[in-house]
């Protein structure tokens, strides 16, 4: 995620929260995406340089409250679609669940067809995008992925494991 999608996730999350009252903990706010004390501090002074926001700084922690030029920016034409990002929990669930598919394909022995270096290089590039790729993008690689290695017209008995794996998950709908 970049610098300037990360601002503009926290002034939605800071908008989501407007009317519970007070200030928000910047680093408690940014949890689900791995944001450091000092990253926090500087998308709270770049927020509060644009006049979004109203920032207190202590020893501890950064605390924000949008204000209304924050509000206007959210509501207005002028700013682009809800970045969707997996959460840090989305993110190990997925993780947990790729982990899983990739073995019972070896397990199939598809691996006769896929070379296991191949299925271990894809599991690991699919976590990696992860971090960076918002839900939609990371959902089209591992459709293109799954085609890619030879499973693009699919048997039943792989069709199978992802309704297994994936099937009880929200995570990729």
């Amino acid at each position: 995620m970049t610098f300037k999608e990360k601002k503009i996730y926290l002034l939605q999350l800071l908008y989501r929260n407007k009317f519970q009252g007070g200030y928000s903990d910047t680093v408690k706010l940014l949890k689900d995406i791995d944001v450091a004390p000092d990253e926090a501090y500087e998308l709270a002074i770049s927020l509060e340089k644009k006049g979004y926001v109203k920032m207190i700084n202590t020893k501890d922690a950064v605390f924000l409250k949008i204000i209304a030029e924050g509000i206007e920016f959210i509501e207005g034409d002028n700013f682009e679609k809800e970045i969707d990002y997996f959460s840090k929990g989305e993110k190990k669930e997925i993780i947990k669940r790729l982990d899983i598919f990739f073995s019972k394909i070896e397990e199939i022995q598809l691996g006769q067809l896929i070379i296991y270096d191949d299925l271990s290089k894809e599991n690991e590039e699919l976590k990696e995008l992860l971090k960076t790729l918002k839900k939609k993008n990371w959902k089209e690689v591992l459709k293109g992925k799954l085609i890619n290695l030879g499973l693009g017209e699919l048997t039943n008995e792989v069709k199978q494991i992802i309704i297994d794996v994936f099937n009880d998950s929200k995570l990729l709908n």
